[in-house]
């Protein structure tokens, strides 16, 4: 980024002379942005992609000079040759959603008069259908069997399930206290989420406020997630404690939120234990419960 900051955005004065960059713009942006209360894994992001892809290529320019072909050029440098290990470009997908942070950084300077028209909503980036995510192929309910009986004696085999059985994110699951499992009533409440932040695990709200709901559980579900409890009061026990309300259902072993990605890195290796040579599992997406069907999780649940 630029080395110039300002510390916040205020109305341009239209009798000042003094021009800021897209650089400088942007930091006081970024600022803006944590003022409203965005999420801090979207802020991350956010930073990220102008540290990497925008003020190196832009941030020197003046940000009312700015045109629609500036940004032009800059997607298609990204396509062509954007990737920071300069293994060739990004992904249209990517190019996408750094025109929608600029997006929404020069509709702040419209309205806060630093520019009189937002360039981004005559630039080209790659089309919608183009930067469509993409798909993995999804679990039969054979799959589903066989990743389940292979981290059956995983230390999160309960989370794993629980996933699958749910629908819920990795974030989601491990996010789960105590208090918000009611195994008599088979229900689960989803009322925070960890979430990683440059490399630091934090506990926070939701993706969204639709993602704050209550999800019934089958006897299946309620069955593991009711072993795993049991399995965890002895340990407690042994260390001469109870378990507290307040304390995450799947934790660490001193009790800390347990990092997102290390449910995928096990949900990868335990995929590649169980592929059979003539019938390889597939490679799953991201999030557990997006890797089997609903028809399979059904099966599961029967």
């Amino acid at each position: 980024m630029a080395t110039k900051s300002r510390s916040s955005l205020a109305p341009a004065d239209p009798n000042s002379d003094d021009s800021i960059t897209l650089g400088e713009y942007l930091t006081s942006w970024l600022e803006l942005c944590e003022g409203r209360g965005l999420r801090p894994a979207s802020i991350a992001s956010y930073h990220a992609m102008i540290r990497i892809t925008i003020a190196p290529r832009l941030g020197h320019l003046q940000l009312k000079d700015i045109t629609p072909n500036y940004l032009n050029g800059l997607y298609q440098r990204l396509l062509r040759d954007g990737r920071k290990d300069g293994r060739g470009g990004l992904s249209p997908r990517t190019v996408r959603y750094v025109h929608g942070i600029l997006r929404k950084a020069f509709a702040d300077a419209v309205r806060l008069g630093y520019v009189e028209a937002n360039p981004c909503l005559a630039a080209d980036p790659p089309s919608a259908r183009a930067a469509k995510a993409r798909q993995f192929p999804t679990w039969s309910p054979d799959d589903l069997r066989r990743f389940l009986e292979s981290v059956r004696e995983d230390q999160h085999y309960a989370a794993f399930y629980l996933a699958v059985a749910s629908g819920m994110r990795r974030g989601e699951v491990l996010g789960v206290r105590w208090c918000d499992l009611d195994l008599e009533a088979q229900q689960l409440s989803v009322v925070q989420c960890v979430i990683e932040v440059a490399h630091a695990v934090r506990v926070g709200p939701p993706k969204s406020e639709r993602s704050r709901r209550m999800i019934a559980l089958d006897a299946k579900t309620v069955a593991v997630l009711a072993e795993h409890k049991r399995a965890e009061e002895e340990k407690r026990l042994k260390r001469g404690g109870r378990l507290a309300p307040h304390e995450l259902v799947f934790a660490h072993h001193d009790g800390s939120p347990d990092p997102s990605s290390v449910l995928l890195t096990d949900i990868q290796s335990a995929r590649r234990n169980c592929t059979r040579p003539s019938d390889p599992l597939p490679r799953p997406s991201p999030h557990p419960c997006h890797a089997c069907s609903p028809g399979a999780r059904a099966s599961e649940n029967r």
